[in-house]
């Protein structure tokens, strides 16, 4: 097992991936002897079970959650985090297609492949709709598509919200 976390392998090493049970070893560790108390010491069946749970929560985790606001009508990261000591807004780069319509893109093998749509969100107290999709780079999927709507149902540069799965 490797001391890298799945999640910051580099993409000359494959990229980035969701922690599953072959990456941390599996979920078939034994005793051995001398037998450790199992009250107080780490045992096999509590490895076992932290390596179940671990992989469970990294199917379901958000591979990244990114903010967006707007500086002078121009999408602008504002923060980004994940799992990935990399995950900063600098990874991320927003492209406009006018308003209230951003892709953010990012690296080739900076995050696992989405496994899940993408959950978009205004931020605050912001009135309005948002949608977002998934949109394959050179055949690779790694960036997000962002819709947004005010209240007047008019495409708006409204701050939101992502995080992506």
């Amino acid at each position: 097992m490797s001391d890298t976390s799945p999640w910051e392998i580099l993409l000359e090493d494959g990229g980035a991936q969701r922690t599953d049970l072959a990456a941390i070893g599996g979920d078939t560790v034994e005793e051995e002897a001398p037998f450790p108390d199992p009250i107080g010491d780490w045992t096999a069946k509590k490895a076992n079970a932290y390596a179940r749970e671990l992989a469970a929560h990294a199917r379901v985790v958000p591979m990244a959650t990114v903010c967006v606001e707007y500086s002078g009508g121009t999408p602008v990261v504002v923060t980004a985090v994940g799992p990935g000591a990399h995950v900063v807004g600098g990874l991320f780069t927003p492209t406009d297609h006018g308003d209230g319509d951003v892709t953010l893109t990012w690296p080739e093998g900076a995050l696992p492949v989405p496994v899940a749509r993408p959950k978009p969100y205004l931020n605050g107290d912001t009135v309005g709709m948002i949608c977002a999709q998934y949109v394959a780079v050179s055949g690779v999927m790694r960036s997000v598509r962002v819709r947004a709507k005010n209240g007047a149902n008019t495409a708006a540069n409204l701050p939101f919200t992502v995080d992506l799965h």
